[in-house]
């Protein structure tokens, strides 16, 4: 929706980023093909089981680095859309898309514990919600 939302702005009412010799699009498409991998990755991973009813953890792959690779990917493609557009739409946007993806972890996490238990709590003890720079 805040992609959505920043599409209309941005042409409605262009605003950019101030480029202070920075090359704000460089960086954006950088983000953008390190988001690829991980979104390819856990797409691959998470299509051995059904999204609306899974029968299993999944906790290998980029699963085993952070409980959410998606929604990580995802945040970082839409953070990698604002500088490559230089949009200060979409980057006013990026606090109201992190809190938007949190709240939606936070509600799967507790199907999650109420479906598989103690599986899903040990798993949750292994790897962050988020992000781990450490090997598991």
């Amino acid at each position: 929706m805040a992609l959505v939302l920043g599409v209309y702005l941005r042409r409605r009412r262009p605003w950019e980023i101030p480029a202070h010799g920075l090359h704000w699009p460089v960086l954006g498409w950088i983000l953008v093909v390190s988001a690829c991998g991980p979104i390819v990755k856990s797409v691959r991973v998470a299509g051995r089981v059904r999204m609306d009813r899974p029968d299993c953890v999944i906790a290998d792959g980029p699963y085993a680095y952070s409980r959410n690779p998606m929604y990580m990917a995802w945040t970082l493609l839409y953070l990698g859309i604002a500088l490559i557009t230089r949009s200060m739409w979409f980057l006013l946007g990026l606090p109201a898309v992190v809190l938007v993806t949190h709240r939606v972890i936070r509600h799967e996490e507790n199907v999650l514990s109420e479906r598989f238990g103690e599986a899903y709590h040990e798993y949750a003890d292994r790897v962050p919600r988020y992000l781990s720079i450490r090997r598991p």
